[in-house]
């Protein structure tokens, strides 16, 4: 190879591994500035919840959930409660003060055939620990059938940690 051949590669070459070592660098700087601005209540949280008939208070459900609560205010909600009856749940979260959260999110319920049963409108007053390693919140439960109407409702409480 002659010199002006191996200086023209290195002139095209020497500007492009230049932006890719800025833009690493960059990246790198955001993700770190991106943490120390994380919410407390980002990540994914394992969870007990415990569902119960608004007016006797008695217990009707009890399970395993999983949430990821994301940047931005979405979250997905999926348990252990089996698939053939509802889909995971989406929704969204914001601070409603220090340590405090709301959410909201829906699911789709199904019927033994599988036909569609409506939708569950899941929504959570969640109280942050200290730590910001664990929560507790009340839940209300509207029971929607296809075509929107409420057809039952149901109150709740969880407890939830970290997962790590």
């Amino acid at each position: 190879m002659s010199q002006s051949m191996l200086k023209s590669i290195a002139m095209t070459t020497l500007p492009v591994a230049i932006a890719v070592i800025v833009s690493q660098a960059c990246t790198s700087s955001t993700s770190a500035q991106s943490d120390a601005n994380k919410d407390p209540i980002e990540g994914l949280w394992n969870s007990q919840v415990m569902l119960s008939d608004c007016q006797t208070g008695a217990v009707t459900r009890q399970f395993v959930a999983m949430n990821l609560f994301i940047r931005g205010g979405t979250l997905t909600d999926t348990d252990v409660q089996p698939p053939a009856t509802h889909g995971p749940g989406f929704g969204t979260w914001q601070s409603s003060g220090t340590m405090l959260y709301t959410s909201m999110f829906r699911f789709f319920r199904y019927n033994a055939d599988g036909s569609f049963a409506g939708t569950n409108k899941v929504t959570r007053t969640i109280t942050l620990s200290a730590d910001a390693n664990a929560f507790t919140s009340t839940i209300t439960v509207d029971v929607e059938d296809p075509a929107g109407a409420s057809v039952a409702s149901a109150c709740g409480t969880e407890t939830a940690t970290r997962d790590r």
